[in-house]
């Protein structure tokens, strides 16, 4: 962003929820001017004193001057009347961020308890943001929040392409990314194989280094935490107690039958697909009833 704006450049971000604020944070200590505009009362500025509180936890890391921080939030206007927003180089909509959780499992009569029991943070698919903001308040509160950045199960076994999110959130609460890898989960349950419980499965738990972030370039270190993970992966599989080569649940680069990264892209569009097709003749239905 900053590289295709002049300094001078008024960046307007509609939306000052989780991700907007955080946007405008990334946008103002970049040395533009922001305009952040949300219809609910008083959102803009409960955003604009998280950006504070955020850049104030970075001045004490020593990550930044006060002046600079003081100079960031200078920087970051509220503005009620969206036509305000007409002088802006550069509009970005943040109203709607979703993380990949599913709401229904909230809703189900025996998973609705145990997630709550577990501490999961809800997630709208509707209505992401209100799970951002919570994951921003714990984080703000000293917990520690587990993301999944991928959004959905990887049929290749491998780590897929990472949504933004999880850099995001991190930038805005001043806290470091501790990336984490999981393996042999995936013979226990995943897409397009049965459920398998029993006793004796090998699970490995790796945790990396800590990944500070900024939130200046959200590309860019988002693709730098996929290669830690990948990192991570690969020690994994090389140490894991359990190998079989050529197994469903092992990634084709390293011998195994799962699909590749490509073909596995192939198959969650083919997915989409014919879930949007279900939803269509659903909703045929109800207007013909």
């Amino acid at each position: 962003m900053t590289a295709a704006l002049p300094k001078d450049a008024i960046v307007a971000v509609i939306g000052a929820g989780a991700m907007g604020a955080g946007i405008a944070q990334i946008a103002a200590v970049n040395g533009h001017r922001v305009q952040l505009h949300d219809t609910r009362l008083g959102a803009g500025e409960a955003a604009k004193k998280g950006i504070a509180e955020a850049l104030g936890r970075h001045v004490e890391k020593g990550r930044m001057s006060r002046a600079d921080a003081d100079a960031s939030l200078g920087r970051i206007a509220t503005v009620v009347a969206l036509p305000d927003v007409c002088v802006a180089k550069l509009v970005i909509e943040a109203i709607v961020e979703d993380l990949g959780a599913k709401r229904e499992l909230f809703d189900h009569r025996v998973s609705g308890p145990i997630m709550r029991a577990c501490r999961h943070i809800e997630v709208d698919r509707a209505d992401g943001e209100a799970s951002a903001t919570e994951a921003l308040r714990l984080l703000r509160e000293g917990e520690l929040v587990g993301i999944f950045p991928e959004a959905t199960i990887s049929r290749a076994m491998e780590i897929k392409e990472l949504k933004t999110g999880a850099v995001r959130i991190a930038a805005a609460a001043g806290v470091p990314l501790v990336p984490m890898v999981l393996w042999g989960t995936q013979r226990m349950m995943t897409k397009d194989h049965g459920k398998d419980f029993s006793r004796g499965t090998a699970i490995s738990i790796r945790v990396g280094e800590p990944l500070p972030v900024s939130g200046a370039d959200p590309v860019a270190e988002t693709a730098e935490l996929r290669a830690s993970l990948q990192s991570l992966l690969g020690a994994s599989v090389a140490a894991y107690p359990q190998h079989e080569p050529g197994a469903w649940w092992l990634p084709a680069s390293y011998g195994g039958s799962a699909p590749t990264l490509e073909r596995a892209a192939e198959l969650d569009a083919e997915e989409r697909r014919e879930r949007a097709r279900r939803r269509a003749e659903a909703r045929n239905r109800r207007s013909e009833a």
